[in-house]
């Protein structure tokens, strides 16, 4: 980037790996100047930092900017939805991802949302079928997987609980999730 010579492309994936590790700001900062553009992936991903800072009401822009050009973007859909849900808005979350997830299926941001807002409506069932599909589609969804594990060790699924948690606990990054793996190994020493 410093010889001039990045593509827009990279610029986006490495603003979307910057948000992804807690530097939203200079991701932000990365892609301000693509924000007048009409590249889907680079408003997300600006879309993204902008939420992660809690300019949720500029993210929200971003997202409904691509939606304008692409009204069948499921990206934007998804990211609506994570946005509603971070207003506590659940019917609109539920609405949005609903409608990214029968545009695309496979996309696992969009299905461990999902599971968060049936879990906000008391639907543990479905929030766990949710999650464990969102890590069907990407073993890296350590947030669902987690989960799963709490919930179903909740639910008295001891074999279900012992799994995920297992899994969670020896594959997601401790540098990102070093509390949450210490809960789960707490959870797991509790389960009979």
């Amino acid at each position: 980037m410093k010889s001039g010579h990045e593509s827009e492309t990279t610029r986006v994936q490495l603003a979307l790996l910057l948000t992804e590790s807690g530097k939203a700001d200079e991701a932000a900062k990365l892609l301000a100047p693509l924000a007048n553009g009409s590249d889907p992936e680079a408003l997300n991903a600006y879309g993204i930092a902008l939420a992660d800072l809690g300019r949720v009401d500029e993210a929200t822009q971003q997202f409904q900017k691509v939606l304008r050009a692409d009204p069948n973007n499921a990206p934007a859909l998804q990211n609506l939805g994570i946005v509603a849900l971070r207003r506590d808005d659940v019917p609109n979350a539920m609405s949005f991802l609903t409608r990214a997830l029968e545009l695309n299926p496979k996309l696992p941001l969009a299905l461990n949302t999902l599971g968060v807002v049936y879990a906000r409506q008391g639907d543990f069932a479905h929030a766990v079928d949710a999650w464990n599909r969102a890590v069907a589609v990407d073993p890296r969804q350590y947030d669902a997987l987690f989960n799963v594990g709490l919930v179903e060790g909740r639910a008295g699924h001891v074999a279900e609980a012992r799994a995920a948690l297992s899994r969670f606990v020896g594959t997601a990054p401790p540098e990102r999730y070093a509390s949450d793996i210490a809960t789960a190994k707490r959870a797991l020493a509790s389960l009979q």
